[in-house]
């Protein structure tokens, strides 16, 4: 019986080391992640935090590349600009990306903008007006969207 709780709290403890350990190897990937953010934002952002043991549970959840569309006051599409958007378990984050000029490798970042994500509000829609503009504004006489690719002969 003894032998048996033994084994059930070792256990236990390894649970809690290896979830100590991806907090912490969350918690470095961030930090890395934020060094690579050009400007005053890395010290901004880590000492708004109330305390150090605070900062430790700041962790990125997510990063995707997404295309930042500007549009005219005529409501057409002017410009499109790269843009790498970062979930963190607390801020929404926007910078541009950049390649290094250091040997050609890796990726320089600049903030954009940054947002707590209690300010953020989410539209579940299904398209916006101007976006659904751009859209049929880009659709030829069968419909179909235009493309750099496509042939004259309407197929």
């Amino acid at each position: 019986m003894a032998l048996q709780m033994a084994l059930t709290q070792l256990e236990s403890l390894a649970d809690s080391l290896n979830e100590r350990k991806r907090e912490a190897e969350q918690y470095q990937a961030y930090k890395e992640m934020l060094s690579q953010i050009s400007g005053t934002f890395n010290t901004r952002f880590l000492s708004s935090s109330s305390s150090g043991c605070d900062q430790r549970n700041n962790y990125l959840l997510r990063e995707d590349n997404v295309t930042q569309l500007e549009f005219g006051q005529n409501g057409m599409l002017v410009k499109t600009k790269a843009r790498r958007l970062l979930l963190a378990n607390d801020k929404v984050i926007c910078v541009s990306v950049a390649p290094k000029q250091e040997f050609g490798v890796g990726e320089k970042f600049s903030l954009k903008w940054m947002y707590h994500v209690n300010d953020v509000q989410i539209v579940d829609s299904q398209a916006s007006a101007t976006l659904s503009r751009y859209i049929t504004s880009g659709l030829n006489r069968g419909g179909s969207l235009k493309s750099n690719h496509s042939s004259g002969s309407g197929n």
